[in-house]
């Protein structure tokens, strides 16, 4: 799999983990989408994320991180979720799949649960509603 656009965390190293988690988190005016997960559906969802990574029409930047399970970067992930752009979104981080932080005031949106599709449009919409945030 030939990733472009996409940070996968490792597991094993949580040293590097972090500091990848931050650097994708502190990219400036670039929308980032995480997936969670290791499931046949999240590993044939990743190169179509990264491929839409590539595909903007406005002056941002996106970036796609690959968390492959939950439990890594758990606390830091939860903090992300505390800013979210819709205050009545209250799903707990274990049943997220998807979502993406706004490339300016990094507010999370564009939430795809456990059960939800990971088709392309769904990860359009998920980079678009994002993006929109900060427009």
């Amino acid at each position: 799999m030939s990733l472009e656009r996409t940070t996968i965390i490792p597991l094993d190293d949580p040293d590097q983990a972090t500091e990848l988690f931050n650097n994708a988190i502190d990219r400036l005016k670039t929308t980032v989408m995480f997936i969670i997960g290791n499931t046949e559906t999240v590993q044939e969802a990743i190169p179509n994320a990264d491929h839409w990574a590539g595909e903007t029409l406005i002056d941002l930047e996106r970036w796609v991180v690959w968390l492959r399970d939950h439990e890594i970067l758990k606390t830091e992930m939860q903090q992300l979720l505390e800013n979210t752009f819709d205050p009545d979104f209250d799903e707990p981080y274990d049943t997220i799949k998807c979502f993406c932080l706004s490339p300016i005031s990094k507010r999370a949106i564009g939430f795809i649960l456990k059960n939800g599709s990971l088709a392309n449009v769904r990860l359009l919409l998920s980079f678009a509603k994002a993006e929109a945030i900060d427009a």
